[in-house]
């Protein structure tokens, strides 16, 4: 599965860029990302962090959702488990969960699953307005947006404006997960 991801990531990287008319270097300096990461990205040798994919999605312009998957408009579309396209930091076993969007989606759906003790890192806020949304499903979670933190356990809801810094923390003894939602205005 995490085979395909990073083959199904490989290819739709490749045809932006091209589409774009950008070349690696010129990318590569748009999203702060090493030439040679990115050349390694899209000949499928290594699966980047979700870090890496979202600041390769920002200097194209489009969400994480749209990078890695587009799906045609039609009146209902089913994701099955088994096309989810799942990211996991080797380092702290960070997992994102990814679906893919529409092309023209203004809303990206991720699922979260953080281990005991670890966290998101430092996530520096987007450039364009963006609205995050984060439901928990299970565990706790500390949410540092800007100066503040905030507090999350099951079923709570936490809306923060994502133009600024942010981090998530596994505040708890066990694993947590939550669903992230962002919205583009």
């Amino acid at each position: 599965m995490v085979e395909e991801a990073v083959a199904r990531l490989a290819g739709r990287l490749k045809a932006l860029r091209k589409e774009r008319d950008l070349t690696l270097e010129e990318l590569a300096e748009r999203s702060d990302v090493s030439r040679s990461a990115l050349s390694k990205i899209e000949r499928g040798e290594i699966n980047p962090t979700i870090v890496v994919v979202s600041k390769i999605a920002g200097a194209l312009g489009i969400s994480v959702a749209q990078l890695i998957g587009v799906e045609s408009r039609r009146p209902a579309v089913r994701v099955s488990r088994d096309r989810r396209v799942s990211f996991v930091d080797p380092e702290t076993g960070f997992e994102r969960q990814l679906f893919p969007a529409f092309e023209d989606a203004p809303v990206e759906f991720t699922r979260h699953v953080i281990p005991p003790g670890q966290s998101s890192g430092d996530m520096t806020g987007h450039g364009n307005p963006v609205e995050k949304y984060v439901l928990m499903e299970r565990g706790r979670l500390r949410v540092v947006v800007g100066d503040a933190s905030y507090e999350l356990e099951d079923g709570d809801l936490l809306y923060f404006d994502g133009s600024v810094d942010h981090r998530f923390d596994n505040a708890g003894r066990g694993p947590c997960s939550y669903y992230l939602i962002k919205r583009r205005p």
